[in-house]
This record gives C-alpha cells, structure tokens and sequence, in this order.
C-alpha cells in the first residue's frame, strides 16, 4: 500500500506537468507543420487524454490474453514497468532534441509519439495502484487508504512544479533564441530522465526489501 501510495506521488510528479512545458516546448522548438496542415501548440494538451482512450482498451485486451495464457504480471511489476517506460520516454525526447534541424525546430510527428508514450505509462501506473491498494487494504479503512492515495496525487502536483522550473527559459537573456530555448529543453530532459531513473531503481530496491523482509518473517 506504502508503494503504490509513492508510486503515485513520483509517477504524477515526473509526468504531471506537460500542459506547460510541452506547450512551450511545441510552441519555440517544434516543427508546427505536418504536409499540408498546421498543428496548433494547445493540440499537446490532448495528447494525453487521447493516448489513453485508445491504448487503454487495447492493453486492457493484452492483459486478458495473457493472463488467459498464463502470462500473468503482477501489479507492481506493470507498475514498475510504467517507471521504466517514464525513463525511456525522456531519454527519447532527450535525443530529439539533440538532433533538431539547423533551425533548432523538432518534428511535430516524433514529438508526438513520444508524448504518447510518456502517456502511457499512466495506463500501467494508476490502475494498478488503485487495484492493489484496494485489494489489500485491511477492511474498514479503504476509504483512508484512498485519501492518501489523493494526498499522493495532490503532493505529486506540489513536486511536479518545483521539477517544471528545470525547463524554465529566460526571456530577459538579451541573446535569447531557439538555439537557447532548445539546450535547455534538452538538458530538461536529460535531468528527467536521470530523476526517473533513480526513481525507478529506488522503487525496485523497496520492492526486493520489502519482499525479503516478508520472507524472513514467514520463515520464522
């Protein structure tokens, strides 16, 4: 319960402020024109919502195949692997960024792309967590275990702000430009990347400590 309570915190805390980085990123730095059509930068903030109409179904079909299989992944191991998707997604952006063109614009596709998948980690994060918590909360106090896990939501939005200000650009720089603007998207990125993946290997040795603990105690 402890875990998915953290996991929540960490998980909306690392993805929990795209409507404002994002945003600016598309609006400086990316590429708005894909053929014939012009993407508006407030298109970014659908992103999310849509990746888990679609992919949420769709992996809610996955589960069920495999687990029809035999193939059955526990709840911390899906949640552990929306961490590990988190770490993959920035890195990803990360590299985008490095490779922008020599007007320092990115691609509107490959953005977008790696927005969905930053958005999908969500799908194995929250359900999970809500699930397990549920399952194996002691009777009687489901509904405390849910105000923390609201706690966690609320105290991830608290981080998430502090963790937005590694993107921030400033304006009042008199040589400011998109090459500027970029680095610093660009070294956003790779802090958040490095944050996810602390965050994920800190979750992994809580899980195996937690496990050998549980262990040791049913031994004796």
């Amino acid at each position: 319960i402890l875990f998915g309570i953290i996991a929540v915190a960490l998980s909306g805390a690392l993805i929990g402020h795209g409507d404002t980085v994002f945003t600016l990123l598309m609006n400086r730095n990316v590429e708005k024109k894909f053929f014939t059509f012009d993407i508006l930068p407030t298109f970014i903030q659908a992103v999310d919502p849509l990746t888990i109409v679609v992919f949420g179904p769709l992996l809610a079909v996955l589960w069920r195949l495999m687990s029809k299989k035999g193939w059955h992944l526990s709840g911390i191991t899906k949640t552990l692997i929306g961490f590990g998707i988190i770490v993959l997604s920035y890195r990803y952006l990360e590299v985008l960024c490095v490779s922008a063109n020599r007007d320092h614009l990115i691609p509107v596709l490959p953005f977008i792309l790696g927005l969905s998948v930053l958005a999908a980690s969500d799908i194995f994060i929250y359900p999970n967590v809500l699930t397990f918590c549920s399952r194996f909360t002691p009777k009687g106090l489901t509904g405390v275990v849910m105000g923390f896990i609201v706690f966690g939501m609320s105290l991830s939005q608290i981080i998430g702000t502090y963790l937005a200000r590694l993107a921030s650009v400033n304006k009042e720089i008199s040589d400011f430009d998109l090459s500027y603007s970029l680095q610093t998207y660009k070294e956003f990125f790779s802090s958040m990347t490095l944050i996810s993946l602390i965050t994920l290997i800190v979750l992994s040795c809580f899980i195996l400590w937690t496990l050998k603990k549980k262990k040791i105690h049913g031994s004796s």
